[in-house]
């Protein structure tokens, strides 16, 4: 890689496959979270239930994902990433086509399945190539910037959609002229990926394993994996389950319309975005100097922090309600990135693929297709659409303590390993 940017007393960063990285990261969350400002609309014009709408949203997603996981990551150890993450990218595009066009609820489930087929994966290929171009010191702020990537997407779907319902107000139907223009990020991604080229693979201990040696490996590193996939798993209940929920939870208790609160989601998911990934790759960076024994305490004090923020469902209004969520998913962002770092740096460069590709899909079997169905249905319990905010906070607040508890299980465990 010729396309470097100095630093003072390390070796230059490889920055422009690092910056194709970041688009095709922002591609996939952009694409995956595109529906969700329109989420109210779409609910009423196509007389969808909430429960409907978790499927669409979460199982519809992350089904797709999960079946497609484990010969993903296989294919990601063994053959060219660059050329995974283009038809990725490609089938995104599709996607967002046909959740355009869809006119009730099985066409949607339709169109949201090849999104969680392909945005729902495309950081699998991602991490894979980011951990061949960075050794495991640089690795932490090198992988927090693809993060960034990955939450401005989301911030970028739901600013480029508060500016299109503006525009179509008044049209039961201008959510699917803004869902298809909504596609032209992902079309542009797929032409600037035809520039990325193939790292050579690092870190290999036992070459291209086959299923045998493949089952091996996992059984040896399982000690460390589990706990660590565990607390990952965990935390991703509310970054999923709060960017689904939040935009109808925030227009229901404070009566806002759906346009401010898609500028309000769209500053939230910037400002944490940015700052979360950041903050979590500087800390893992810093600890990591320590050995990774001290990013795992790191990891969890960051979380149970965040856990705090959870209670933004209770805040007295919309904007009080905005900066308390905002400083919520900057936290859990920050630790995610963190877990995130430590799984590249434990996991040897043959399981890496594999590993990830299961890690998302457990992730998204829990996060987006059993979380957001879980409120839903804990809201029907506890007194219709308008417990939907509290019913989020019942599922968000364990999630984030048990992520904790895991992280502290899998450091006990690996200190033991080490003695």
């Amino acid at each position: 890689m010729t396309d470097h940017f100095p630093q003072a007393g390390e070796k230059p960063w490889p920055l422009f496959p690092l910056g194709l990285l970041v688009l095709s990261a922002f591609c996939g969350n952009y694409s995956r979270i595109a529906l969700g400002p329109f989420q109210e609309t779409v609910r009423t014009t196509l007389s969808l239930t909430d429960n409907q709408m978790a499927i669409v949203q979460g199982p519809a997603i992350a089904i797709p994902m999960a079946l497609v996981a484990i010969p993903l990551g296989m294919a990601v150890d063994r053959i060219s990433r660059v050329r995974i993450l283009l038809l990725l990218v490609v089938g995104c595009v599709i996607g967002g086509l046909l959740t355009a066009i869809a006119t009730g609820f099985v066409q949607l489930v339709a169109a949201r399945t090849l999104i969680g087929l392909t945005a729902g994966t495309i950081n699998i290929a991602a991490y894979s190539i980011l951990a061949d171009l960075f050794p495991p010191e640089r690795r932490g702020r090198a992988k927090s910037v693809v993060v960034v990537g990955y939450y401005l997407g989301a911030s970028a779907a739901f600013a480029t959609a508060a500016a299109l319902l503006a525009l179509t107000a008044g049209s039961s139907d201008g959510w699917r002229l803004s869902m298809a223009w909504m596609t032209v990020p992902a079309i542009v991604a797929g032409f600037a990926l035809l520039m990325l080229r193939e790292p050579a693979r690092t870190g290999i201990t036992s070459g291209a394993p086959g299923l045998a040696a493949t089952v091996a490996q996992l059984s040896r590193y399982r000690q460390i994996i589990l706990p660590l996939a565990t607390a990952l798993v965990a935390i991703e209940v509310p970054l999923a389950a709060t960017w689904i929920w939040a935009s109808p939870i925030l227009i229901r208790t404070y009566a806002a319309s759906q346009s401010e609160v898609a500028g309000i989601i769209a500053v939230a998911m910037l400002v944490s975005g940015m700052a979360g990934p950041l903050l979590g790759g500087l800390i893992s960076d810093y600890f990591q100097r320590r050995g990774s024994l001290s990013t795992m305490v790191a990891f969890a004090a960051v979380d149970l922090v965040a856990a705090l923020g959870s209670f933004f469902v209770f805040a007295p209004s919309l904007y009080s309600s905005a900066v308390i969520l905002t400083a919520f998913m900057t936290g859990i962002s920050a630790a995610f990135s963190m877990g995130i770092t430590l799984f590249t740096i434990l996991v040897p460069n043959e399981l890496r693929g594999l590993c990830l590709a299961l890690l998302s899909a457990a992730a998204g079997i829990v996060g987006f297709a059993i979380a957001p169905v879980l409120v839903s249905l804990l809201s029907g319990v506890l007194g219709g659409s308008a417990a939907i905010g509290f019913s989020l906070l019942v599922v968000n607040l364990p999630a984030c303590l048990l992520g904790a508890a895991a992280i502290l299980v899998g450091r006990r465990i690996a200190a033991g390993m080490a003695n």
